[in-house]
Formats: structure tokens, C-alpha cells, sequence
């Protein structure tokens, strides 16, 4: 516990996510979710780095790891709408729809 939060760095993790950002627009997902996870480890608590990481499972068709990265963004920040976006799109793409709704 103490090495995992020695390791939490939120200027750190800001720089993933423009990382992450940069690869997921040239549409280099797989990278984009490395220096996604790299930025969630720095910084656990942002909400908005578990949406980005959904955005990239949804275009794998990864939609069991968009669905949880998407229930952490929740989870994290209820008022953040693109979480609940992603949620719902995961489940229509999955076939559930009476969840979805």
C-alpha cells in the first residue's frame, strides 16, 4: 500500500493523459490505453481518465472493460454525464438493452 501510493502523482498522471489523448485522435488505441492505465495508476481518483480508457475499449469493441472503466467513472464522479454516455453505449452494444435504459 504505502509503495502504491508513494507511486500516486497527479502531474505525472496529467501527462499520460495528454499522452493517451495524442494517440487516441491518431487513432492508435492500444497505446492510448497504456498511457491511459499509466495515468489512472498515477492518479486513481480521476474520473476522467477511466472515461478516456472507456472510450478506447469501446472502439476495440472491448465493451466489458469499457463497461467497468466506465462504472469506475461513475463511481468516481456521479455528475460526470460521459461516464453514465459510455455506460449506456457499452449496454446497447452488448445487447442489454433493459439495463440500459
Amino acid at each position: 500500500e504505502k509503495a502504491r501510493l508513494s507511486y500516486i502523482n497527479p502531474e505525472l498522471a496529467l501527462e499520460e493523459k495528454q499522452k493517451g489523448n495524442t494517440f487516441f485522435q491518431k487513432g492508435d488505441y492500444p497505446s492510448a490505453i497504456k498511457h491511459y492505465t499509466e495515468a489512472i495508476k498515477r492518479n486513481p481518483d480521476d474520473a476522467k481518465i477511466f472515461s478516456n480508457r472507456a472510450a478506447c475499449y469501446t472502439k476495440l469493441m472491448e465493451f466489458n472493460l469499457a463497461l467497468r472503466d466506465s462504472e469506475d467513472c461513475i463511481r468516481l464522479d456521479p455528475k460526470f454525464i460521459k461516464g453514465y454516455l459510455r455506460k449506456g453505449g457499452c449496454l446497447i452494444a452488448m445487447k442489454e438493452l433493459t439495463k440500459a435504459a
